[in-house]
């Protein structure tokens, strides 16, 4: 049994009592939090008869404390003894629910809502609704507001005339001289339409769509704004007709409100409102046998999108830019719903303004959603329509615009191939590269694979010689000055900021992924060889970071691939240890900590500490084997060195290499 004895039952209450009176914020809150154990060591007779009432007396404390009373107080209702007598939690709820706190409130609906869910039709008659009565006849506009969101609650447990009781008892909420409490009403206006058409009354929907009407036409702008996700609603439950007569309206009327507040909401929005006008108009196919209704309920739909399509257009020409910026993010999402006449009469010519828009950011917006569209046009209408805009963005003064127009190019390439986008591409790229900005630099680094991945090694090329003779987009050609793409990623190793000299040497190991052993020994090795005879530290560092990150290189192939290639992976790694190697004798402490670190990771890396171990061991002197058999003779020595710090990677690395011998 769960119930205690009568004396641990008084400790149980006289401790709760003492720490819900305590001076110290967190032990009233821990209290309340123990609410509910405490209800069950009571059990249901003396928690409706003692706790429920000590908790009437104790709502007038901190916020942070009765917040955790009003969550509490949806628990407790399990445990007075039943649903008959769930509604004796609504005594404290009504103090609680009509608080100053928003947290406190919004706590106080959600256990108001549990504990409804559990009276019977009578209760909610006798109890309930009396409930709701008080609050919204209180002079405090909290209590009003509280009752405006509570009201749909149980509308579905009660009279057809008590239907009508509760639908005047909210429409009078909803005009309310409050304007906290039209919005409350506003918020929870969706719910009670819901509920109000699952019980067919269609007197009550009347009414609350004429409320909708009202809330559009408000005077204050926190009212006026919830209309928007009211129409979203809407356009999932209500009929075509009044789709129309009322949601298409409203949104008119708010794209060409005075406040640009509402019309940068609808802006965020109105994608969700068109995608759903574009489910109905799916769900009508489906859905409709007869041919001649079918028709006319498509075209009725197909008109809806078209009238939205043209709010949209307004918007995406709004005179604030914010509003514009906000329409444009979402230009690819509307342009999924439209047919492909709508976006070339509608948009494309409102795309074209935005291409050279005098906001940066509404360009820098516009920039990312553009290459979006590339699906929708086609082919044809992407080269001769979309592309001039591109290469007007291309050009755009402003580095993140450009980069954005970069970032979504995968897309355009999907439609109409890499070929077309070279030319006016690549040069962009050159620029972006050498950015002042290093954060530019990097997106642009960053998106180096994704060009590589369709663009192929020819574009990869030091000398900037194609392996395909009869390639007429050589890189070097479209870059200019003789620069290639390979060029850039080698520039980008000597980057005065570290971030970019690592995700350079990260960008070299993606190459080398996609391009394979052969690519990496003849374009990437040479490089590293040059960094490692620079006067800069920090470039002879890169060449070791850059190593490192190639040593994972062969754990990233096939089983089949590393079997046919192994003579090509241990001559890229002869090549690299012995950069390494070369760099044991730095002058610079950092340098040589970081090659102890290479050669842990050498250690680490399963094909490459096999070989090392089996050439020392053997005490080979063949040619393969030189480079190997000297990884022992380099630690030796930088255990040696006078900085601790190289002398204990060195160790560590000496440690690891004996195990697997």
């Amino acid at each position: 049994d769960n119930t205690l004895t009568d004396s641990e039952d008084l400790y149980q209450i006289a401790l709760l009592i003492d720490q819900l009176k305590h001076d110290e914020t967190q032990l009233r809150v821990n209290a309340a939090r123990q609410l509910v154990p405490i209800a069950r060591a009571l059990g249901p007779e003396r928690t409706r008869n003692e706790l429920i009432p000590f908790l009437n007396d104790s709502v007038d404390d901190e916020d942070e404390v009765i917040a955790v009373i009003a969550e509490k107080l949806g628990e407790l209702s399990s445990c007075v003894g039943g649903n008959e007598y769930a509604y004796i939690i609504l005594s404290p709820l009504e103090f609680l629910i009509c608080g100053e706190d928003s947290v406190v409130r919004e706590k106080a609906v959600v256990s108001i809502e549990t504990v409804v869910s559990k009276l019977t039709e009578d209760q909610c008659t006798k109890m309930f609704i009396p409930f709701l009565n008080r609050l919204a006849g209180k002079d405090w506009f909290t209590s009003r507001a509280a009752a405006a969101s509570l009201v749909h609650l149980t509308f579905t447990k009660v009279s057809d005339k008590m239907k009508l009781d509760l639908a005047s008892l909210y429409l009078r909420l909803c005009s309310d001289e409050t304007p906290t409490v039209r919005r409350t009403a506003a918020q929870n206006l969706v719910q009670f339409l819901k509920v109000a058409q699952n019980c067919d009354q269609s007197a009550v929907v009347a009414s609350l769509l004429e409320a909708f009407q009202a809330f559009s036409r408000d005077e204050q702008d926190s009212i006026r704004i919830q209309v928007i996700p009211i129409c979203k609603a809407l356009s999932q439950i209500s009929t075509p007709d009044m789709r129309i007569s009322q949601v298409l309206s409203v949104i008119l009327a708010v794209s060409s409100d005075r406040s640009w507040r509402l019309r940068w909401a609808l802006a965020n929005r109105i994608h969700e409102i068109i995608e759903v006008f574009s489910e109905n108009k799916s769900s009508a196919v489906a859905a409709t046998a007869s041919a001649t209704s079918l028709a006319s309920h498509v075209n009725t739909i197909t008109s809806s999108i078209t009238s939205l399509s043209s709010i949209f257009d307004t918007l995406l020409n709004d005179s604030e830019a914010e509003v514009r910026a906000a329409a444009t993010t979402h230009l690819a999402a509307v342009s999924k719903c439209l047919m492909k006449a709508t976006i070339v009469e509608r948009l494309l010519p409102t795309a074209q303004r935005l291409a050279s828009d005098s906001s940066e950011f509404v360009r820098a917006s516009f920039a990312l959603e553009i290459c979006m569209l590339s699906p929708s046009l086609g082919r044809d209408d992407t080269i001769q329509l979309l592309l001039p805009i591109l290469l007007n963005l291309l050009r755009d003064e402003v580095s993140e615009v450009r980069l954005n127009v970069i970032s979504g190019l995968d897309a355009v390439n999907k439609v109409i191939g890499i070929e077309l986008l070279s030319q006016a591409l690549l040069p962009s790229i050159a620029e972006l590269a050498q950015d002042v900005k290093w954060r530019v630099r990097l997106a642009v680094i960053e998106h180096l694979p994704m060009l590589a991945r369709h663009l192929g090694k020819d574009f990869f090329l030091v000398d900037g010689e194609s392996s395909s003779p009869g390639n007429i987009l050589t890189n070097t050609s479209i870059l200019g000055g003789g620069t290639s793409l390979m060029q850039l990623s080698v520039n980008w190793l000597s980057d005065e900021v570290f971030q970019i000299r690592k995700a350079a040497a990260e960008n070299l190991f993606r190459l080398a992924q996609q391009f394979g052993l052969a690519w990496t020994t003849s374009q990437i090795l040479p490089t590293i060889q040059h960094l490692k005879a620079q006067s800069k530290f920090t470039q002879r560092l890169t060449a070791l970071h850059t190593i490192q990150v190639l040593f994972g290189l062969n754990r990233e192939r096939s089983t089949s691939t590393q079997s046919d290639n192994d003579g090509e992976v241990l001559v890229m790694y002869q090549a690299l240890l012995r950069v390494v190697f070369d760099l044991a004798v730095d002058n610079v402490p950092n340098i040589r900590l970081n090659v102890a670190k290479t050669l842990l990771m050498a250690a680490n890396e399963p094909r490459l500490s096999v070989e090392i171990c089996d050439s020392c061991i053997a005490g080979c002197s063949g040619a393969s084997s030189n480079v190997f058999s000297e990884t022992f003779t380099i630690l030796d020595k930088l255990m040696e060195d006078q900085d601790r710090d190289v002398k204990f990677y060195a160790k560590k690395a000496m440690e690891e290499f004996d195990r697997l011998a």
